[in-house]
């Protein structure tokens, strides 16, 4: 399996370096910020395919494409020379490896020996003896220049011998495809190897090729039917009813192929392109988890936003799918658009390309520990949060969480979530830290905002400063709403109250808001503690959510603490990843205003 891709000078990855995931790999990010590059680089080097000068990014330097197996490394490289493309594929062995079959060539196979010959670049003919073949390896091996950094170098054509399924959304909604690859390659190749039996006359190889073609018909037919196959099918097309087979051989080009036919009852050809695009991706997605289910040798697949067309609930078969196909031993790798994908898998199996300035760069590639991720899920925090919010509000507790949101959606006239603003409550001044150096791994450190009081522990102060996170504001000295003006609480709650039609009750006043601000012991011990007292005769709760609600509702910009207004508009002003984005300009900002 592969471990690793290094790409340079492909396309609009100047030096991207990623690693893989055993089983599930998905790439995520907007619309040319490089994923399909990255499965048509990989095609490059594992199929075979040409590279072409719209692959330069810089035409004046060397392209590299390289993969890590577990014991090789595979590179290709290309540069353009007086208008033509040069390029090369170089196969870099773990010398103990190479030096340990060398070794023991004696106990090898002739088919092996013959392998690994051509593996390193020998060249050899079928009727070159076996202890010619011994002896070129041992030569070849033996010159020291081969060998560099535990590595050994050889010029080879060689591609890894991992069978690489790559399905683009044409190749997603043919079944037709599926069946012939499933169902009839193997034949197809065991044709070639079959011997023409001359007893009774000469035959020619049209004829004997075609009387076995016809013959692997009711074969193909009857696997297909017993295999489970046509019963997913069925369950897809519910018109369908039976799968005919047609081999042909075609003289022209030498070629073998195979007309698929989905019949209905009545023997009416029921042809799959005419279904929908969701129906035809879910059909062939089904088809491909119950080859994977079937085993024998572990494949790549390369799956090119297979949930185009697809509702969630055909996203979430389509993970089950993915799933099934890597626990049979297969690697995966996925491009998508869907928020639903990526909040549905581990976010280790996720690498976030974007792009500035033409170049793609990539996220995602710091391990994040098991245990960490169920902690950003307690706190409400999904993938999609840190791979796309622009910026990161950490706040302290549940008041400033209900308020916030509302406020913004108030003063800046859209939701912060348009914004791609994520507010956090993390439950306590002592958890800042912790939560604000996962965002880091995520954000730029001037992307991420702390609101917290001025009655903070020593010990956590000393860690968030030691995390060089510049946008730091302190609000309020024991509580957020202690930094708000009793007057300001005093109306907003009674304005909140008297929105949903009920009575304030008499113990709250303006008097008795004033007193609790004014005593510094209730302030020290917490005002939230003693304010909903003067709202016992109330029916509606009073309480740090409620509160924050309707602190939220109530305030204009100029009614806000300093610090929450200059919070409000860095938070609304565009991040340095918004370059040439006119969110919200100063000179037309509602917030320079008080309405």
């Amino acid at each position: 399996m592969i471990k690793n891709i290094n790409i340079r000078n492909f396309r609009r990855h100047k030096d991207s370096k990623i690693p893989l995931e055993r089983d599930v790999t998905v790439f995520v990010g907007e619309n040319d910020t490089g994923k399909s590059s990255l499965l048509d680089a990989l095609q490059i080097i594992l199929k075979g395919n040409a590279i072409r000068e719209s692959d330069f990014l810089d035409k004046a330097s060397e392209l590299l494409i390289e993969i890590e197996t577990q014991s090789e490394v595979y590179s290709v490289t290309g540069k353009i020379s007086e208008g033509k493309i040069e390029e090369s594929r170089i196969v870099k062995f773990s010398a103990k490896d190479i030096i340990r079959f060398r070794d023991n060539l004696d106990s090898k196979s002739e088919d092996e020996i013959r392998d690994f010959a051509r593996s390193l670049g020998i060249k050899i003919t079928t009727v070159m003896k076996l202890n010619t073949i011994k002896q070129k390896i041992s030569e070849f091996i033996n010159e020291k220049s081969r060998f560099s950094r535990g590595k050994f170098l050889s010029d080879s054509t060689k591609t890894p011998t991992l069978p690489v399924y790559f399905l683009s959304g044409i190749e997603f909604e043919s079944v037709e495809k599926f069946i012939h690859e499933a169902f009839f390659k193997n034949r197809q190749k065991s044709v070639w190897d079959s011997e023409i039996d001359t007893i009774n006359g000469k035959i020619s190889i049209f004829e004997a090729v075609s009387e076995k073609l016809e013959n692997y018909k009711p074969e193909v037919e009857q696997e297909i039917k017993d295999s489970g196959v046509l019963d997913i099918i069925k369950s897809y097309i519910n018109t369908v009813d039976s799968i005919e087979v047609e081999p042909h051989f075609d003289r022209k080009d030498i070629n073998i192929n195979l007309t698929v036919q989905l019949k209905d009852v009545n023997g009416v050809i029921q042809n799959s392109s005419g279904f929908g695009d969701g129906t035809r991706r879910r059909l062939t997605i089904a088809l491909l988890q119950h080859k994977a289910k079937k085993g024998g040798e572990q494949a790549l697949y390369l799956f090119d936003e297979p949930d185009t067309h697809l509702h969630v609930r055909a996203q979430n078969d389509l993970l089950n799918a993915l799933d099934a196909i890597s626990k049979a031993q297969n690697q995966v790798i996925v491009t998508t658009h869907s928020p639903f994908v990526m909040n549905a898998v581990d976010l280790r199996q996720i690498r976030l390309l974007s792009q500035y300035e033409n170049i793609t760069s990539i996220r995602g590639t710091v391990a994040i520990e098991e245990d960490r991720g169920k902690e950003l899920m307690a706190i409400g925090i999904e993938n999609i949060h840190l791979f796309f919010s622009r910026k990161f509000l950490i706040v302290e507790g549940e008041t400033e969480e209900s308020f916030f949101p509302i406020a913004y959606r108030k003063i800046v006239g859209r939701p912060a979530s348009r914004d791609f603003i994520k507010i956090i409550n993390v439950k306590g001044i002592e958890n800042i830290p912790r939560f604000a150096d996962m965002f880091s791994q995520f954000a730029n450190p001037e992307d991420i905002y702390i609101l917290t009081d001025n009655d903070g522990l020593t010990k956590a102060e000393e860690l968030i400063s030691a995390l060089k996170i510049p946008n730091i504001f302190r609000v309020g000295r024991k509580e957020f709403e202690d930094a708000f003006l009793p007057q300001i609480v005093y109306e907003a709650w009674k304005t909140h109250v008297l929105g949903q039609g009920v009575d304030i009750g008499p113990d709250w006043t303006s008097d008795s808001l004033d007193e609790i601000y004014l005593d510094s012991d209730k302030i020290i011990s917490g005002i939230s503690k003693h304010i909903p007292v003067k709202n016992s005769r109330c029916s509606v709760a009073l309480n740090k959510v409620s509160l924050g609600r309707a602190l939220g509702e109530y305030c204009q910009l100029h009614q806000l603490p300093e610090e929450v207004q200059t919070l409000i508009r860095v938070l609304s002003s565009p991040s340095r990843e918004e370059y040439g984005t006119d969110l919200l300009s100063p000179a037309k900002s509602p917030l320079n205003s008080d309405v």
